[in-house]
């Protein structure tokens, strides 16, 4: 099960929505810019890179992850789902509880799967 990250807003916002989670493919630099805007907001966010960069993510999310920590913010405003598993994608979508919005930032046949699962 994944964690939770209700209740995580690291600063206050005009238009923080709570809690996102973003799908993204092949590209590392998305999980700095996602989880940059995500806090900006005030929003709290769960990550779910490519298989392809896993290891680069989660070199990327350990450094976030410390500096939330290093600056007194809530370390679990930014969530990295660590499988690369079609499965916890699924278990994302059903999160209603805890995630308020999903983006896709990924190619389109996660599109349809996440149409198919939600």
């Amino acid at each position: 099960m994944l964690p939770s990250c209700r209740m995580a807003c690291a600063c206050t916002a005009a238009r923080a929505v709570g809690c996102a989670g973003v799908i993204y493919e092949a590209r590392p630099n998305v999980t700095i810019d996602i989880a940059g805007l995500a806090l900006k907001s005030g929003n709290s966010v769960f990550l779910r890179g490519g298989s392809e960069t896993i290891n680069s993510n989660r070199a990327l999310v350990a450094i976030i992850r410390q500096t939330l920590k290093d600056s007194g913010l809530p370390v679990d405003a930014v969530q990295f789902i660590d499988d690369p598993d079609r499965a916890r994608v699924a278990e994302l979508l059903k999160l209603y509880e805890y995630v308020d919005m999903i983006i896709r930032a990924a190619a389109p046949r996660c599109t349809v799967f996440a149409a198919r699962t939600a």
